[in-house]
This record gives C-alpha cells, structure tokens and sequence, in this order.
C-alpha cells in the first residue's frame, strides 16, 4: 500500500512538473516573425513599429471628397436631439430673446399653446451643416457656406425630439466653382415635418 502511495505521489508530482515546464515554455514559442525579431535584437523579443510618424495635419475623421464624388440625393443625417428646458435656456443666453412665448408657460397657455413653444432659431441651429459629416467631406473644397432659407412648418415644444437631415438636391458649375444646394428637414418624434429650406454651397472643382 506504501508502496502504492508512493508510486502515486511520484506520478503527481511528475505531472505537475510536466505542468509547471509546458507552462513556462508557451510564453516562450515565438512565430517566425517574432524569432526573426528577436534575432536581430540581441535574443529580446520586440515588435517593430509599422506605423509612420503621427502627423497631426493629416488627421482626417473621413476622406475628403471632390465636387465630382457628390450625386443628387446623398444624404446627411444630423444626430436627434430631445428638447430640453436646459437647451431652451442655452439659446436664451446666446439669443438674448426674452420673448415670453418662448420661456413662460402661463404666459404661452393664455395665448392657446400646451406650453412655451420652442424658439424656432433653435429648432433652425439643428440643421447647422456642421453638425452632419457633410462638411468633413468638404475639407479640402470648402470656398464658402454662401446662405440658407427656410420655412417653419410647425410648432416644436420641450420634450418633442427632433431629426434633421441634409440632401444634395442640386450640383452646378459656374466661373471655374463648384456650386452644391442642399435641402434641409427637420422631423419630430411623430414624423411631422417641422422646418424644410435650403442650403448653399461654394467649393473648388
């Protein structure tokens, strides 16, 4: 029986030091790239850099395109945004509108409304271009942002969620420029159109 155990320990022991080996050698197998490495750095294992230098003036978020890369119907959506008294109160600062319309709920029910309506310069600051990638692409073309038009179809009240969006609707040449107009829309949580207009666009061929 003694005999027996002991022979059992032997076997333990053999097989966590078979354990103990096979765990220290994995770390220790390299690919043929990473020994061709360590070859030539002194045995030490490294992992050469393949990227180039950082170069903070090229840094694109997408790659720019050219005048000929837009087709009528692209596209350019602008993140949803939930109206909140806290942006309301935002564009009051930067306004400097005190309409009471706009920030008095008493005042806005007298005049018929559920509650104070939304500046509708606000609801228009959501379709700034820059707010979409459609300018990103623009980097290298952009001579100007010429104007916009537009007309607010409905009302917009805190709480109401809003999606704006831009669309190529024209492309045209002129004096050696580019010239792009985009539709602009702005849809709430119900789908109801609230704002549609129109922007221009200069930019290099």
């Amino acid at each position: 029986m003694q005999d027996d155990q002991n022979s059992g320990g032997v076997r333990r022991r053999d097989l966590m030091s078979a354990g103990a080996v096979a765990a220290i050698a994995v770390p220790l197998m390299a690919t043929g790239t990473q020994a061709e490495a360590a070859s030539t750095a002194g045995g030490v294992l490294t992992s050469p850099s393949t990227q180039p230098p950082f170069d903070p003036s090229n840094f694109p978020v997408v790659p720019p395109k050219r005048f000929g890369d837009f087709k009528v119907g692209d596209l350019f959506r602008m993140p949803s945004r939930t109206l909140t008294d806290a942006l309301t109160s935002a564009f009051q600062a930067v306004s400097l509108d005190n309409n009471p319309l706009h920030y008095d709920d008493n005042y806005a029910r007298q005049k018929g409304l559920p509650s104070a309506l939304v500046q509708p310069m606000e609801v228009l600051a959501f379709t700034a271009p820059g707010a979409s990638i459609f300018t990103l692409y623009l980097s290298e073309i952009l001579i100007a942002f010429n104007g916009l038009s537009c007309q607010f179809v409905k009302p917009s009240f805190v709480g109401d969620t809003l999606y704006p969006a831009i669309q190529v609707a024209e492309l045209t040449t002129a004096d050696g420029k580019g010239h792009i107009t985009m539709t602009m829309t702005v849809h709430n949580q119900k789908g109801d159109l609230v704002l549609t207009g129109d922007q221009k666009f200069t930019v290099k061929l």
